[in-house]
């Protein structure tokens, strides 16, 4: 009786993943969640009398702790399917050059781009992945992505571009101009249209990024996030840039984002309801209710450093993984974006045959270097992450490993075609790109003359 009723809770406690901490597998081996803090007990004459019986009979308590239950991803469209998609485009000192799923170059623009803040995002890739542009002083200039040809030129305001954002249709691109000048750019007719943004003048003007919603007629503008922040809405038309709605932080009572450093990630998620953002400084994820303006809840995923995680949101924006690299020891975080919930961090699994590091692990929630690419294949459904022995494939949600491909080579990041078809990796010193089919197979490495970054339409 006694080895039955062991076996029976046995049973209830969830297999540890053989990465996690020691003192985390025996507590998950328990079947008990792991403790933050000591509790003290003050025990009745009587509970220590029934104790003691329970232990004799070979009974014992179990903490309840219920495994976490991460709702399946189901497969996004692939629409990324056109010739240009496919090709990695690289930025590097000497200007732009690109290469198909073979290794062939099929194009090297030797553009001299601009020096400075703008130089960080001043070459872009439209959504659908069929265009490259690279900002001059007054103009834009459209590339075909499959062969480099120019294809279209088109006037902007001139000053220093210190953030950017295309709309999801492709139709518009955002430009935010020194800190305060947005410009809204047709890439249908060329038709632009610019606003002044009010800017607190002791703040950096310079923090500033536009975010589109998922209709592409929604804009926000997060500016001068140095302190007070403020995000400003548009509605946005083939000729019109309506100011709709706008939240300074600590005006009013009013809480919006604070960001210690000028790199930060911002997408729209929930049908258009809530602003996320990543500080890359602090760690920091706020969640904005468009409707009001107003910061909703903050989690901190506690990054040890600065600019250690990079933020990989999920297509359907249902997840945010935040990646720590190799460099600074390989792990994953993960947060439910509808639940404001916190899962990890937790080791990336580095073999094949190990169970998803989100499969069985019991964490508190926790509410109240910047990657060029988004390593996430484009039906959502597996996550690709490089590492100096090889490319490990994880199953989305539970970053379960799949494979490892390219095993015993070293890579820095990897990007991903735009049908998913074909993977193209960079080493560490940015000078040897590796394209491979999405199985590991047929490989072709590139070697370049100046280390480069790929240019991507998702960043991190």
């Amino acid at each position: 009786m006694r080895d039955q009723l062991r076996a029976a809770f046995d049973d209830l406690a969830p297999d540890a993943h053989p990465s996690l901490a020691a003192d985390i597998q025996r507590a998950l081996a328990s079947g008990r969640r792991p403790r933050r803090s000591e509790y003290r007990w003050v025990v009745p004459i009587s509970g220590l009398a029934l104790a003691i019986l329970l232990v004799l009979v070979g009974f014992r308590f179990i903490r309840t702790a219920t495994t976490i239950a991460i709702p399946s991803q189901p497969p996004q469209p692939i629409t990324r399917t056109g010739p240009g998609a496919q090709v990695a485009w690289l930025q590097t000192s000497a200007g732009l050059v690109a290469f198909d799923p073979t290794g062939k170059q099929v194009a090297n623009i030797g553009t001299s781009l601009a020096s400075g803040s703008a130089s960080v995002y001043g070459v872009w890739r439209s959504p659908d992945g069929e265009r490259i542009y690279a900002s001059g002083a007054d103009t834009l200039t459209a590339y075909e992505a499959s062969s480099g040809a120019v294809v279209d030129t088109f006037r902007r305001t001139p000053g220093v571009i210190v953030g950017d954002a295309f709309s999801p249709n492709g139709r518009y691109i955002a430009l935010l101009i020194g800190g305060n000048q947005l410009e809204v750019i047709d890439l249908t007719s060329g038709a632009a249209k610019s606003v002044s943004i009010p800017s607190d003048h002791s703040a950096n003007g310079d923090w500033a990024i536009p975010v589109f919603g998922p209709d592409s007629t929604h804009l926000y503008a997060i500016t001068d996030w140095s302190g007070p922040a403020r995000i400003t809405a548009f509605q946005v038309g083939p000729s019109s840039l309506m100011q709709l709605l706008t939240s300074v932080n600590g005006q009013g009572g009013k809480r919006t984002i604070s960001c210690d450093g000028p790199s930060l990630v911002a997408k729209v998620v929930g049908d258009g309801a809530t602003l996320v953002t990543f500080c890359h400084s602090s760690g920091l994820v706020s969640f904005i209710d468009l409707r009001s303006l107003e910061e909703e809840t903050v989690i901190d995923p506690r990054q040890r450093n600065p600019f250690w995680l990079s933020p990989i949101f999920t297509p359907d924006g249902k997840r945010l993984y935040l990646h720590q690299s190799p460099g600074f020891g390989d792990s994953m975080t993960m947060i439910d974006l509808s639940t404001h919930k916190l899962y990890g961090p937790a080791p990336t699994p580095q073999e094949v045959g190990l169970p998803g590091i989100f499969a069985s692990l019991i964490t508190p929630a926790y509410a109240g270097g910047v990657a060029s690419t988004v390593p996430l294949s484009p039906d959502g459904l597996e996550l690709y992450s490089a590492t100096p022995t090889g490319i490990m494939v994880l199953r989305v949600p539970d970053l379960k490993p799949l494979a490892k491909l390219a095993s015993g080579s070293d890579f820095n990041e990897v990007w991903v075609s735009g049908d998913g078809a074909t993977l193209y990796a960079i080493s560490e010193d940015g000078k040897t790109v590796t394209a491979m089919h999405s199985d590991g197979t047929q490989d072709h490495s590139i070697h370049l003359t100046q280390p480069g970054t790929f240019v991507a339409s998702e960043h991190g």
